[in-house]
């Protein structure tokens, strides 16, 4: 309060006098203004939900947490910050910040995210002891000794900077240890660090590695890019004996050039940050993915937390933390979430597979396909079954009588399924005989062949044959059995040059997750 009472002093009575004195004066704070850049006060106002009036030090003694959307509005300067005293989680990746002075006593901060700025000196947060997560990659830093009185301090990203030693680092509780692409030539600070997990060090000048033979917690690693010396090898070996991973992503191939692609039931997500390849986990921004596979999305950032919410599922991330929770339940993620140009990144896998969707990963396309789950069923719910990907319901396109449910997928699979109460005294055989002979007599249609089946242990019938249509022709197989007091026939086709195996496994999945009433 008396910070914040001086700030007020100084810019309502001696304004003039400060900008004479002190001539690395906030100019803003001179003219009678608490914040120094507009772009900067804008995101406090949006934060606070206060776009009217003038800022008081009770606004920003209410701030909790301020993570800026648009980094495309760079903040020229953090002048007047210092009055948020109790500030605990500040996101400002990719801003053009340089001078972090006004921070320097923002002493309840646990989470700061300064990724993509032109930082060069970390000395302002040497103070900053509560910190538990810092993220100062992409940046000008050569020098981390300011860090050397963080004690709290769990995960720290500072990949692509300039950093040669990590000496500074060796009291900190680190879990997660991301700095590829630096100028690092030694990694004996890390045998100070038992608690590490993750260590991602690609890129740098490291050539004795030994060391993490001696990390008893380590979990993964990543060395590659690096002039590792003969008996690195072995090293990595043992180490995938005991369990540890060891990952590898060459930044150089010419398949990294190729921009990382996600589709969701045949058609593109957009983002507005790209999806990032790292350590062979592809990041994707939160929201858009969350939105297309139906979550509701809600995001504190005082906590730096974002959650996707629908009926029966509830999944929680943190960045920098690389556990998250499903429905409650604590699980471990490949790589924590990030931010990155101003965005939240989260592994996209995870949230897919959180959700039911099947995932499957193109290395030559370097695109990540998405089948999301979808339930369908028909309007009386005697027939319901499930479908992966992009399918629509075309029941009301099918005139056969007793079709109870017919979907088409978008590239012209079908699936239906018809219901006949059994007649009195008729037999399976019988049913089926009266199937075949309604097919064959028509003239658009070709049997091929049948033969008995066994379905979820009912004795069935398949038949197989071909349908001419006006610009393809259809593959289909019918299965034909019978429930206690009616006869099902499930049809399922593709257009006959398309008829390949893996669709054929689709259709598997569909009749296991089929139920039809007794």
């Amino acid at each position: 309060m008396r910070l914040i009472r001086a700030c007020l002093l100084a810019v309502l009575v001696l304004g003039s006098i400060i900008a004479l004195s002190m001539p690395n004066a906030p100019a803003a704070l001179a003219d009678g203004k608490m914040i120094a850049d507009a772009n900067l006060e804008l995101a406090i106002r949006l934060e606070l939900k206060k776009m009217s009036g003038e800022l008081t030090e009770e606004d920003m003694l209410a701030l909790h947490s301020l993570y800026p959307k648009d980094a495309s509005k760079h903040i020229a300067s953090l002048d007047g910050l210092e009055c948020a005293a109790n500030l605990n989680a500040l996101y400002l990746p990719g801003f053009g910040i340089s001078d972090l002075r006004p921070i320097a006593k923002l002493n309840k901060l646990t989470m700061l995210a300064l990724s993509g700025n032109g930082i060069s000196d970390l000395e302002p947060v040497s103070g900053l002891t509560n910190l538990h997560t810092l993220v100062i990659d992409h940046n000008r830093i050569q020098d981390l000794s300011p860090l050397s009185q963080l004690a709290n301090v769990t995960s720290l990203l500072a990949s692509d900077n300039l950093i040669s030693s990590l000496d500074s680092i060796r009291h900190m509780p680190l879990e997660w240890l991301i700095a590829d692409n630096n100028r690092i030539e030694s990694i004996d600070a890390l045998q100070d660090i038992p608690t590490l997990q993750h260590v991602y060090l690609s890129g740098n000048q490291i050539r004795d590695i030994s060391v993490l033979e001696k990390l008893p917690k380590l979990i993964d690693v990543a060395v590659d890019g690096n002039p590792l010396n003969g008996g690195a090898e072995q090293v990595l070996r043992r180490l995938q004996e005991r369990g540890v991973t060891v990952k590898s992503f060459n930044s150089n191939s010419e398949t990294a050039a190729k921009p990382v692609r996600v589709i969701l039931d045949a058609n593109d997500v957009g983002f507005d940050v790209p999806p990032q390849l790292v350590s062979g986990t592809t990041l994707v921004q939160f929201r858009p993915i969350f939105e297309r596979l139906g979550l509701a999305v809600t995001w504190n950032g005082e906590t730096g937390t974002v959650a996707g919410e629908k009926p029966g599922l509830t999944i929680r991330l943190q960045i920098g933390n690389p556990m998250a929770e499903v429905n409650g339940k604590q699980v471990e993620l490949p790589v924590a979430p990030a931010i990155v140009n101003g965005s939240t990144l989260v592994p996209v896998r995870f949230i897919a597979e959180a959700t039911g969707s099947e995932v499957k990963w193109d290395q030559s396309s370097r695109i990540v396909i998405i089948r999301a789950k979808h339930t369908f069923a028909s309007s009386d719910r005697e027939a319901q079954v499930t479908a992966y990907g992009l399918w629509k319901d075309v029941s009301d396109e099918f005139t056969e009588a007793g079709t109870k449910l017919a979907i088409r997928s978008f590239n012209y699979r079908y699936f239906t399924v018809r219901i006949h109460p059994k007649g009195a005294g008729e037999t399976l055989d019988q049913y089926y005989a009266s199937v075949k002979k309604e097919l064959s007599a028509r003239t658009d249609v070709k049997v091929y062949g049948e033969s008995t089946a066994d379905y979820k242990g009912r004795s069935a019938r398949e038949l197989r044959y071909l349908q001419q249509g006006d610009l393809d022709d259809y593959a289909y197989t019918a299965l034909v059995f019978e429930t206690k007091n009616a006869y099902c026939v499930v049809s399922r086709g593709a257009i006959f040059e398309n008829s390949k195996p893996a669709q054929e496994e689709d259709f598997g999945v569909m009749l296991d997750s089929l139920t039809v009433d007794e």
